[in-house]
C-alpha cells in the first residue's frame, strides 16, 4: 500500500513537472525564441515609460504604445477590461493567437491549476472505477495525487532561465507599474476621450469676463509648474532610457558577435575544402 502510493505520487509530481516544462518549450518562452522574446520586451518597456512621461493624448503614436502596455499586462496575467470596438470573432481570433504562442497553463492562477490537477485525476480514476470497480481505492488516490500533480505543475514553473537583459527588463518594467498609473491607462483609455468639444452655450458675459483677465500671472504659473513636472519627468525617463540604451548595445554587440563567429565558421569550411 504504501509504495503504492509512493510510486502514484512521484508519478504525478513528475507528469506536473513534465507539462509545465511542455508547455513553455511550445511557448514564446522557449530558449530557442529568446532573441524574439527579447525584442518584444524591449518595445513593451520603451512603451510603459513613454506612457510614464508624456501626457494623455489621442495621436496614434500614444495608441500604439497603450497596445504594447496592454500586452506586457496580459503577459502578466493581469487582465486589462479595456474597451473593445473589435467584434466577437475577432477577439476569439486574438485569444487564440494569444495562447498559440504564450504559456497556457503556467500562467493561470493557483485555483484553476488546482482544478485541471484533480480534474485530470478523476477522469483517470474514473476509468479505474469502470474497468476494475475498485471506488474505494481510485477515489482515495484522487485525494493525493490530484495534489502531487498540482505541486510538479507549480514546481516545473520555476524551471525558467533569464538572460542578464532580460532581468534588466523586467526591473524596469516593473518600476514603471508599482504605481498602478500605465495599468490605470492600459485600462481606461480610448482615443476618442481627449477629443474636446468647443462650448456653445457660453454667455456674453463670460466672454467678456474671460477677454478682461490678463493672462500673463496665468501663463507665467503654468509655464513653471511645466517646467517643474517635465524636468521630474525628464530625470525619470533619462535613468531609464540609459538603462534601455545600454541593453541595447549589448544585444547589438551579441548580434554582430554571433554573426561575426557564423562567418568565420563559413570560412574555416571552405579553406578546408577549397582544394576537393
Amino acid at each position: 500500500m504504501i509504495e503504492y502510493v509512493i510510486v502514484g505520487s512521484v508519478a504525478n509530481f513528475g507528469a506536473g513537472v513534465a507539462l509545465s516544462l511542455t508547455d513553455k518549450a511550445y511557448s514564446i518562452n522557449a530558449k530557442k525564441r529568446t532573441e524574439e522574446r527579447l525584442g518584444t520586451k524591449l518595445k513593451q518597456v520603451e512603451a510603459l515609460d513613454f506612457l510614464a512621461r508624456t501626457p494623455e493624448t489621442n495621436t496614434p503614436e500614444y495608441a500604439r504604445n497603450v497596445i504594447l502596455a496592454r500586452d506586457y499586462f496580459a503577459e502578466k496575467g493581469i487582465k486589462v477590461n479595456a474597451k473593445s470596438e473589435k467584434g466577437r470573432w475577432d477577439r476569439l481570433t486574438d485569444m487564440i493567437s494569444f495562447y498559440k504562442t504564450h504559456e497556457r497553463f503556467n500562467n493561470l492562477g493557483w485555483k484553476p491549476k488546482l482544478a485541471i490537477a484533480y480534474g485530470t485525476n478523476l477522469a483517470v480514476d474514473g476509468l479505474v472505477l469502470a474497468t476494475a470497480g475498485a471506488a474505494g481505492a481510485a477515489l482515495l488516490a484522487t485525494s493525493y495525487e490530484g495534489l502531487c500533480l498540482f505541486a510538479g505543475m507549480q514546481v516545473g514553473k520555476l524551471f525558467r532561465s533569464r538572460t542578464p537583459e532580460e532581468k534588466q527588463l523586467e526591473k524596469e518594467a516593473i518600476s514603471l507599474t508599482q504605481d498602478g498609473k500605465i495599468l490605470s491607462i492600459a485600462t481606461h483609455y480610448s482615443p476618442t476621450a481627449n477629443l474636446k468639444v468647443p462650448e456653445e452655450n457660453e454667455t456674453a458675459s463670460e466672454k467678456a469676463d474671460t477677454a478682461g483677465r490678463k493672462p500673463i500671472e496665468y501663463s507665467q504659473i503654468g509655464a513653471k509648474a511645466g517646467t517643474i513636472i517635465a524636468d521630474a519627468a525628464g530625470k525619470a525617463g533619462n535613468v531609464v532610457n540609459s538603462g534601455i540604451a545600454a541593453i541595447r548595445k549589448s544585444l547589438e554587440d551579441k548580434r554582430k558577435a554571433r554573426e561575426a563567429a557564423e562567418e568565420a565558421h563559413k570560412k574555416a569550411l571552405r579553406d578546408k575544402y577549397k582544394d576537393y
